[in-house]
């Protein structure tokens, strides 16, 4: 909704009082300046009030409820839930000390990022080592351990070295789902209605869960599906959309049983019949190298330009899903790579030619199935 200026509104005040009292002496106009000054700031507001209800109408361009918005009330009529928070990681943690030595539970632990980090379940060591599990107090990738990671206790420990080393990861944390990731999720939800088990339906149950950008199901031998799953670039293992464990998991889950635990049991179940064996798999991340040749100005700016200009591009080639997806954006052009360098260089440099290689080998059009995506590899620009 585009709203008049303030200065436009003021103006045509002036006008209109002009029209309606003919000439205007100078102690008037000054009044009817002035008043019309206040009134159009009146109606200034009333627009921007109008606008904000006229954009939350539609969840495409809904506001938060945090902004006074309404996105969510849509998330909670077509998704049953709010957008996600963030989740804890858990931690398998070694640790040494003498037969007979406590680690009680709750105790914490602060690691090398600052964060601290509490034990499940109390330990009694019945020899010299042990293992305990630790949950991140702090929500979120940003308290992400490793394998090998040492963290110190925060107080005191009989028998027991303050000193513990990660064993292995149980549970990855997964950032909080964007307002931008849930709004997608709600427009899915209204374009694609559920169809006892169609390909659209795999899409609907896997936004129950965390961390899922979109999944591609395809059908294997009689009765099974291939369900590839792309994680949300800032919960991936990669920053390019490969799932962890735990987002396979957490898929699997909601694509056989419907969350929503105030359901009865039996009213849960999700599976069409028919199918007997679905494979939650990662998607194949494909690197795209291109390179410009004979370009004119500066190589370095360039570079930085297309980087941003090819990434986005590569995100929107994605497997055609027949049923699910409305039109098919699965192929690679280099033509269309063509258009997108030259919209994102300076108009008064240019280049003469663009290859793009995939696995060493120069193609033109590649088209991608299954669970490959491509991203972007090598950009090299040569004058």
């Amino acid at each position: 909704m585009n709203t008049p200026k303030l200065s436009e509104l003021q103006a045509s005040l002036m006008s209109a009082f002009e029209t309606r009292f003919g000439t205007i002496n100078r102690g008037l106009k000054a009044v009817f300046r002035t008043l019309s000054q206040v009134v159009s700031g009146e109606i200034r507001l009333v627009y921007l009030y109008g606008g904000e209800i006229q954009r939350n109408v539609f969840p495409d361009l809904a506001e938060s409820e945090l902004n006074g918005g309404t996105l969510e009330r849509f998330g909670r009529a077509r998704l049953g839930r709010d957008p996600f928070p963030p989740s804890q990681g858990l931690y398998l943690v070694d640790v040494t000390g003498v037969s007979g030595g406590v680690i009680r539970a709750g105790i914490t632990f602060k690691a090398a990022n600052g964060l601290n980090y509490s034990n499940e379940n109390a330990l009694t060591l019945t020899g010299t080592t042990g293992q305990i599990t630790l949950r991140a107090l702090t929500p979120g990738l940003t308290a992400q351990l490793k394998t090998g990671d040492k963290l110190n206790s925060t107080e005191p420990m009989l028998n027991v070295s303050s000193v513990v080393t990660v064993a292995s990861e149980l549970s990855t944390p997964l950032n909080a789902e964007t307002i931008e990731d849930y709004r997608d999720k709600v427009l899915q939800s209204f374009r694609t209605e559920s169809q006892g088990g169609a390909a659209g339906d795999y899409r609907l149950w896997s936004s129950d869960a965390q961390g899922v950008e979109e999944v591609y199901p395809f059908t294997g031998m009689p009765g099974e599906i291939n369900l590839f799953v792309e994680a949300t670039e800032q919960d991936s293992t990669d920053g390019f959309g490969t799932p962890s464990q735990t987002i396979l998991d957490a898929v699997k889950s909601v694509v056989e049983l419907d969350p929503d635990d105030s359901k009865n049991i039996n009213d849960r179940g999700r599976l069409p019949m028919g199918v007997f064996e679905i494979s939650y798999l990662p998607v194949t991340p494909v690197p795209v190298a291109v390179s410009v040749l004979g370009y004119t100005g500066n190589t370095s700016e360039a570079q930085t330009l297309l980087g941003v200009a090819i990434k986005d591009y590569l995100k929107t080639v994605r497997p055609y899903v027949a049923g699910a997806d409305p039109v098919d954006l699965s192929m690679l052009s280099v033509q269309r790579l063509i258009g997108v360098v030259s919209d994102a260089l300076p108009v008064a440099y240019n280049f003469t030619s663009l290859e793009v290689r995939i696995n060493g080998s120069l193609i033109s059009i590649r088209k991608f199935l299954n669970g490959d995506i491509p991203i972007p590899g090598t950009i090299t620009v040569t004058a």
